[in-house]
């Protein structure tokens, strides 16, 4: 097909040639003849004129000629300035027969990133490089080539292998057209497997975590997505919690306060909300949790985790309760002191009283003694 465009334009240029040389013999003769009847007059024109119009085709063919290697070179150097690009791009990309679902070409993403050469993957099927599963097969990959006929292109993720045999998840972008006159698939791939790898493992902590996480729309604080632990702590189905505010869920006298509050900090677009208040519960006493939430307003959601600090509540209330407890004992206790006290002071200056007396007793008796002695000794002087 390609050919025949060649030839079609080859013949085309040569039909304009051939036209502008008859049309030269043609009206340059009458021209001739208008001017002159003598022979050698016209004889002598007629080399002037087959001159003329060697003149003229060359130089019609000079830049017939100038104007096709112009365009050769322009195309080289595109076709080059593709080739680089199109072996540079960090996405494997395949070149697809409509018809046939053969690969036609390959850039150089596609060796390395299957492990195989140029030529074992031109050589191979989508069979040869589809991972073995009951989903992923050729079949189906056929259909999907086909579907993209008259949609607007494909984009999906698919199991592939590596030629050691590992197997890993790519991106598919599949696009519909025609190079030159030949129907393609326009395919590009790109590796995803850490990606998948990555979201299983988030998957895994959102699912298994025994902490509550949550994801919330911005605008409303409507609940769009709850791990389990949301179920199993607070005793809702999940469809329950999903119908329902966040703040739907705080008592009716914190509800308010609390509402202004994460209003507030998502307005100022604060990076980190921390606050504690209670959850209703389906049954029982409600919960007291420790949320930490962290808006994202590029998507409109608020990711928050929250903690059960119930048990630590209450054992601060239960402390509170002991220390109060305690403060009343000391306070009795140091009454009890201070009575105690004055009634030693009030025993003490009774003593102290009565130490006098007797010291003065004492003092007299001393004196009374001193006295009779002294009487004594005199009664015997005198006698």
């Amino acid at each position: 097909m390609i050919e025949r465009k060649h030839i079609k334009k080859a013949l085309f240029v040569t039909a304009v040639y051939c036209l502008m040389g008859f049309l030269w013999i043609i009206l340059s003769d009458k021209f001739f003849l208008n001017l002159t009847e003598d022979p050698q007059l016209i004889t002598s024109y007629q080399t002037a004129k087959g001159w003329f119009f060697v003149g003229i085709s060359g130089l019609f063919i000079y830049f017939l000629a100038m104007r096709y290697y112009r365009k050769r070179e322009e195309l080289t150097n595109n076709k080059n300035y593709l080739s680089h690009i199109y072996n540079s791009v960090n996405e494997a990309i395949f070149i697809v027969d409509a018809e046939s679902k053969r690969f036609i070409d390959i850039n150089n993403k596609t060796c390395s990133l299957f492990g195989y050469n140029r030529e074992e993957i031109l050589k191979s099927g989508i069979a040869d490089l589809t991972a073995e599963s009951s989903v992923y097969n050729e079949t189906y990959a056929h259909e999907i080539l086909n579907s993209t006929r008259n949609k607007q292109p494909l984009i999906m993720e698919w199991k592939v292998k590596h030629k050691d045999g590992h197997d890993f998840w790519v991106d598919v972008n599949v696009n519909h057209g025609y190079l030159e006159d030949q129907e393609i698939f326009f395919v590009t791939i790109r590796d995803i497997d850490d990606r998948k790898k990555a979201q299983k493992d988030l998957s895994n902590i959102f699912t298994l975590s025994s902490e509550l996480i949550c994801i919330v729309n911005m605008d409303n604080l409507q609940f769009k997505r709850i791990n389990p632990a949301f179920s199993k702590l607070l005793g809702f189905a999940e469809q329950e919690i999903l119908d329902k505010r966040l703040v739907d869920f705080i008592p009716p006298e914190e509800k308010d306060e609390i509402t202004r509050f994460l209003e507030n900090k998502i307005e100022n677009e604060v990076d980190v909300i921390n606050f504690e208040t209670r959850f209703l519960c389906a049954v029982g006493n409600n919960k007291w949790l420790n949320w930490v939430m962290h808006p994202v307003k590029e998507e409109g959601y608020v990711y928050a985790l929250a903690r059960d600090v119930t048990e630590r509540k209450q054992a601060e209330v239960e402390l509170l309760k002991y220390r109060e407890n305690l403060e009343n004992l000391v306070e009795e206790r140091t009454h009890e002191l201070e009575i105690k006290n004055k009634e030693l002071e009030e025993k003490n200056d009774e003593l102290e009283h009565f130490n006098q007396l007797f010291i003065g007793r004492e003092f007299r008796i001393n004196e009374l003694k001193n006295e009779i002695v002294r009487l004594k000794q005199q009664f015997k002087g005198e006698k």
